[in-house]
């Protein structure tokens, strides 16, 4: 028992210092900042102030780019704040157990913001995916949801 509790530690540990190593690497720089802040202009304009927001992302949590679209999204909605967003239903059922802290249930959020990176997503697709319904489409792949309730 003791050498399990132990190996769990170590492995939380590791788990640890790789999350920051790559959240170091992708912070994104003042161009990337510079242009999210140029996608997000007419977005940022109509959003409630001070108001806890979903993100969804087409990007996974494993690819590189997800944590730097992530920060540059955030810096280019500041003060707005915005909380990962997640499916927990959905996640059970295709077989993950265990769910980062860091995220937020769709429905803890009453706007979610969508970040797709990739011009062939389907927007409603994302928002079947996470329970969400389609506000407006700002174009270069910045999307606001509703949660449906």
């Amino acid at each position: 028992m003791m050498a399990v509790a132990l190996s769990l530690i170590a492995a939380l540990v590791n788990f640890s210092r790789e999350q920051a190593k790559i959240t170091a690497d992708s912070r994104p720089n003042s161009e990337v900042i510079d242009s999210y802040r140029d996608r997000f202009r007419g977005l940022r304009a109509i959003l409630p102030k001070q108001q806890l927001m979903g993100y969804v992302s087409d990007l996974e949590a494993s690819d590189p780019r997800y944590f730097s679209t992530l920060l540059a999204a955030q810096y280019a909605l500041a003060p707005h704040i915005l909380a990962e967003t997640l499916n927990r239903e959905a996640l059970r059922t295709a077989g993950y157990m265990l769910l980062p802290e860091r995220l937020v249930e769709t429905s803890d959020c009453s706007w979610v913001v969508g970040n797709l990176t990739n011009s062939l997503t389907d927007s409603g697709e994302l928002a079947r995916r996470y329970r969400l319904r389609l506000v407006r489409d700002f174009g270069k792949g910045v999307v606001l949801y509703r949660t449906a309730r």
